[in-house]
């Protein structure tokens, strides 16, 4: 096994591999640079520690509902900084994301929640997308929370 990550389409120098998860390398920037921007969209932005505290509202809100580490949640909502708030406090829960595009057609979501095993979906969709399947719970995004370990 290799260390380095090596970048295919360019002859360059090879970038050493991280020994952390997505969410670790998230919550250290947050730690170094809390004001510095972590994603824009048009005029929309979110600094690190907004993102992080955003995210870990997330997390939390999964923990209460038993998702942790393994489980899969599905995330459904709009392409904003929302959703990227959302995907990093699904990873904060310890928890793997399932892609869910809101206004899909309705029987490919619910197969692809059923056969992921899908418990929680999550995102700004979330309840119009899946607030009436049997054994799914729909969590709409919840406020920040302090970052937990």
């Amino acid at each position: 096994m290799t260390d380095t990550l090596t970048v295919s389409a360019v002859h360059g120098t090879d970038l050493p591999w991280p020994d952390a998860t997505l969410a670790d390398l998230i919550t250290a920037q947050a730690a170094r640079t809390p004001d510095a921007v972590a994603v824009r969209q048009w005029d929309t932005r979110l600094t690190y520690r907004q993102l992080v505290d955003r995210a870990a509202g997330v997390a939390a809100a999964l923990r209460e509902h038993g998702v942790g580490r393994g489980d899969r949640v599905g995330v459904c909502g709009a392409r904003t900084p929302d959703l990227v708030t959302t995907v990093v406090g699904v990873l904060l829960a310890g928890a793997a994301y399932v892609p869910l595009e809101p206004g899909g057609p309705r029987a490919r979501l619910r197969g692809i929640v059923r056969d992921a095993g899908v418990r929680v979906v999550v995102g700004d969709a979330a309840a119009a997308e899946f607030g009436d399947e049997p054994g799914v719970t729909a969590l709409g995004l919840p406020g920040p929370a302090p970052l937990a370990p």
